[in-house]
């Protein structure tokens, strides 16, 4: 049989059925949506507080500092040596 007559790709065999992803799009959509629909009733209600228009956002920005800071410590104190003990096992 000549090489041009195989029209199928190495692995294909064992290939997932199509079907298995037909459902990904969808839920790329629905999640999209989830999360706009709340950043958009975020904005609106950030939009109608006269403080925040009138540019008063320091306990936002320590809150979000604090967060960002305690999300650091937790990846260098818990989750780095966790990965590293499940790599040498």
């Amino acid at each position: 049989m000549p090489r041009r007559a195989l029209r199928g790709k190495a692995g294909q065999g064992r290939a997932a059925p199509p079907y298995r992803f037909a459902y990904a799009p969808l839920f790329t959509i629905l999640g999209s949506a989830a999360w706009c629909s709340v950043l958009c009733d975020l904005g609106v209600k950030m939009g109608q507080d006269e403080r925040l228009m009138k540019g008063e956002l320091h306990r936002i920005t320590i809150c979000v500092g604090a967060v960002v800071v305690l999300g650091g410590l937790y990846y260098f104190f818990v989750h780095r040596p966790m990965k590293a003990e499940n790599e040498s096992t």
